[in-house]
Parts: C-alpha cells; structure tokens; sequence
C-alpha cells in the first residue's frame, strides 16, 4: 500500500521518467516491506522481550523488597540483641568490679587477721614466758618460804595447811587458856598476785580489816600473824570477862531469889 502512494505521487510531476522508475521500483518497495515487516516483528518481539523483563524486574524488586525488609528485621533484632549485650556487659562490668572491691576488703582483712594472730602468737608467748618465770619464782619462794613458815609455826605456835591451791589455813590452839583445845582459824585467799584476802576467820575479828590492809602494804606475814595471833588472845579475854559478867548475873538472881 505504501509503494502504491509513492507511484501516484510520482506519477503527477512530468519531469520525473515514469517507466524507469516503475521498473526500479516494484523490488525496492518489496525489500522494503520485508524490512518493515521484520521491524515491526522486531519491535513486537522487543515489547513481549521487555514486559518479560519488567515483569522479571518486578518480581526481582518484590523480592529483593522482601529481602531488605528481612534484612531490616535482622538489623533491629542485631541492635536489640548489640543493646542487650551492651546492658549485660555493663552489669558484669559492676559485677566484676563490687567483686574486685569486696576482694580487696577481704585480702585487707586477712591482712588484719594476720596481723592479729600475730601479735596474739607474740602475747601468749609473753604469757607463757611470764607464767614460767612465776613458776620458777614461785619455785624459788617456795624453797626459801617453807623453812621460813615452819620456824613461824615453831615460834607463833600455829599450824599451816591448804585445803586448796589458792587458800592458805592457819590455825592456832591454847589462845585461851580455859579451853585450850579450840581452834582459832583464819584463811587467806593468795589467788591474786601480790593481794591477800581474808577467805574464813574463826572466831570473826572485828578489826581484821586493819590488820589486812597492813599486810597488804608491808608484805610482813610475820608481823600480821603475830597481830592476829593477839587479837585472838583479846577476842578470849574478852569472852572469858563476859562469861564471868554472865555468871555473876545468874548467881545473884539466884541469891535474891533465895
């Protein structure tokens, strides 16, 4: 149809040689609607080619679409997961440091423990030192106080015995001369060092307490014994007076009686 127009169109002008032209032209017209046809097919082709690959494209782009957004998810859960570690981590962190803190008070403090052992180790070493020089003082003493104490009882006329560790007896007979078979007796507790105490005094003296606190600061047994050995004398008058007193009461309601 196209080559038909042409030939109309050439046929008007005069000038244009006709028959030349037609014989030209019937094998032009046919290659070029070959080649419109093969261009139209082309383009046919290149349409259905490209609505395959737009929709190839759209598919593409869903998934991948679809794949960013997984990717997205992966990234939010890979912050919530990066922020839970970061608080975990921050929590060990003051973990390890309260434990580091509370190490060090207690390496300090077995430090102080240590130190203490030690110088309750060097005490009870000082103690035992000073409980052996006692015991060796005490040792010593002993052998010199005991000739000592039996000339006091030769000379003073009593008797010492020690019914315990601490306490030291002594006792005296023929203080009143009526009964000279009673006891006179008084006990000194020697448990604390260098202190005495009365622990027993029979018959009870009402002035012992003079008598122990000069003891206590002179340190004469002999002196103190030999004061009490005169009180119980006195304390003897002084009973022997008030059974006369008695007697001679009793003897006179009996007379006036008579």
């Amino acid at each position: 149809m196209a080559s038909m127009n042409i030939v109309s169109q050439l046929a008007i002008t005069n000038s244009v040689p006709f028959e030349e032209i037609r014989a030209v032209l019937p094998p032009f017209l046919k290659s070029f609607d070959v080649w419109l046809f093969k261009q139209k097919q082309a383009i046919v082709e290149n349409r259905s080619s490209h609505s395959r690959t737009m929709t190839e494209l759209r598919g593409s782009i869903s998934h991948m679409q679809k794949e960013l957004d997984t990717l997205k998810m992966c990234e939010t859960e890979q912050m919530r997961s990066r922020e839970q570690e970061r608080k975990q981590r921050s929590a060990l962190e003051l973990d390890i440091e309260a434990t580091r803190q509370r190490q060090t008070e207690l390496e300090s403090y077995l430090r102080d423990m240590d130190e203490e052992v030690s110088r309750t180790r060097a005490a009870n070493q000082s103690i035992k030192q000073n409980l052996l020089r006692r015991r060796q003082e005490s040792a010593e003493a002993e052998k010199t106080s005991i000739p000592e104490l039996r000339a006091y009882e030769t000379w003073l006329s009593y008797q010492i015995t020690s019914l315990r560790e601490d306490i030291v007896y002594f006792t005296w007979t023929h203080i009143n001369p009526k009964r000279p078979d009673y006891v006179y007796t008084i006990a000194l507790d020697v448990s604390l060092p260098r202190t005495y105490k009365v622990h027993e005094c029979i018959p009870q003296l009402e002035g012992i307490q003079p008598l122990m606190d000069f003891l206590n600061e002179t340190r004469d047994l002999f002196r103190f014994l030999k004061h009490v050995r005169r009180a119980f004398k006195d304390e003897a008058r002084r009973g022997q007076l008030m059974f006369v007193r008695r007697e001679s009461a009793i003897l006179n309601e009996n007379m006036l009686l008579l």
